[in-house]
Formats: structure tokens, C-alpha cells, sequence
């Protein structure tokens, strides 16, 4: 979100969604962040919070979102 603030899944899903219900979406306003959530893929398949993190329920759901959306 800004540095050295909010870093998760979460916070991605809801600036992605902020942005496209407000029309805010421009091109290159997410750059990077399908590449972000792709590295929060656990081994099980799943998304993580973070890197490296553990597997959390509903997370799948929001990381799946956060790139449908960006």
C-alpha cells in the first residue's frame, strides 16, 4: 500500500477493489501486484498472506480476486 506500511493479500484486494468500484483503475496502477500475489502461492496450491507465509482460510478467494480485479 505505501512504504514500510500494510503488506498482505488483504490489503491488495481492497485497494484492487476501491479502485475499479470508484473508476479509479488506471493502467499501471497495479503493476506488480499479479507478480506479488503469484509469490504468496503456497506448495499446497493456496495463497498465503505473504511470501513464504502459511495458507489462511478465505485468502485463496481474496488473491484470486486482487488479480481478476488489477
Amino acid at each position: 500500500m505505501h512504504l514500510d506500511g500494510e503488506v498482505d493479500v488483504r490489503g491488495a484486494y481492497c485497494a484492487a477493489s476501491v479502485a475499479q468500484l470508484t473508476g479509479l483503475n488506471t493502467s499501471g496502477l497495479f503493476d506488480g501486484t499479479a507478480r506479488w500475489v503469484a509469490r504468496c502461492q503456497t506448495f499446497e496450491g493456496g495463497i498465503a498472506a505473504v511470501p513464504g507465509n502459511l495458507l489462511r482460510l478465505l485468502l485463496p478467494l481474496r488473491g484470486v480476486v486482487s488479480l481478476s480485479l488489477s
